[in-house]
């Protein structure tokens, strides 16, 4: 099997009280040295050695060399962005029926800090597994630098073990692996995942309320648990299909008001059925969902089922 490296890192400090993006940039191992160097070369342009997403926003340089990066062959990006509170939200829900479909409550005697990042990886990690099980890769999770990569490896194990037994991802659990913390050549990596999770909370803090008002207000239910069904697009419904640009028709600008997606939205991992790139979503309410895109003109938006 070929290896893969995944370097995943965060915007937004406390999820439970403010909106958060998360990027990972996905690539084989022997594209490591290109993507430092990219990452060295953003560093100049933007005069700041550990810059952040801010820096890149206000660089046209910096943006272009960033979105080439993105773009390069072999390279692959995962996103994640939930708005204010919704992952709280989201807990409450997921509790609410547990019962009907037979699953274990997240645990109320948890931390809520232990809450959110266990939803998360939940979610979070399972398509990165399906990528990785589909195109017969081995794949090692890293992270940015972080205080509680000791609970991270304890959940990413726990939801690694599940997919043993999951209709969808078995065979994963061999696929898959914690990494650790980023560290040497990986630390600059870390920097492009940043500025792609900056990016992505910044789309959804600016485009989300036309995706919010897609959605179900009562969210959705179904007879069976939604996350064993053997096809993944059973597990959601389509709520709506744009015929509109995806965001900002130009994404070199340097303007704090403007993202870059529209320009690398083609890197995204695409879902397993529909064959569409997708980033994943929750809203205020706790709904989660998909955000699945056919081209740049062209869009859709699935609801996840509770």
């Amino acid at each position: 099997m070929n290896e893969l490296t995944v370097v995943i890192d965060e915007t937004g400090a406390t999820p439970s009280a403010n909106g958060f993006g998360v990027g990972a940039i996905l690539f084989p191992k022997e594209r490591t040295d290109l993507l430092r160097g990219a990452a060295k070369e953003i560093a100049v342009l933007v005069s700041k050695e550990d810059f952040k997403y801010k820096h890149v926003q206000n660089n046209s340089s910096a943006r272009a060399k960033f979105i080439q990066t993105l773009q390069l062959k072999g390279v692959r990006i995962f996103g994640f962005y939930s708005s204010a509170s919704g992952m709280k939200q989201r807990i409450d829900r997921f509790n609410e029926v547990a019962p009907i479909y037979g699953r274990h409550m997240l645990d109320y005697d948890s931390s809520p800090a232990i809450q959110l990042m266990d939803l998360f990886l939940g979610y979070g990690v399972g398509p990165i597994a399906c990528h990785a099980l589909v195109n017969r890769y081995t794949a090692d999770l890293y992270w940015d630098r972080r205080n509680d990569l000791k609970l991270i490896e304890s959940l990413v194990k726990k939801h690694i073990e599940k997919y043993a037994n999951h209709p969808r991802l078995a065979g994963a659990e061999k696929s898959i692996r914690f990494g650790g913390q980023t560290a040497g050549r990986l630390n600059s990596v870390a920097r492009l995942a940043g500025v792609l999770a900056g990016d992505l909370r910044l789309f959804f803090d600016l485009h989300g309320s036309k995706i919010w008002k897609c959605l179900d207000v009562n969210g959705l239910r179904m007879q069976n648990d939604p996350y064993g069904m053997q096809h993944a697009a059973a597990s959601s419904r389509l709520m709506a299909t744009s015929e509109e640009a995806l965001a900002d028709r130009d994404p070199y600008s340097s303007s704090p008001g403007t993202v870059m997606l529209q320009a690398y939205y083609k890197g995204f991992l695409k879902h397993i059925d529909t064959k569409r790139n997708l980033i994943s979503f929750c809203d205020p309410q706790g709904r989660m969902g998909l955000l699945e895109i056919e081209h740049g003109q062209r869009w859709h938006v699935r609801q996840s089922a509770d």
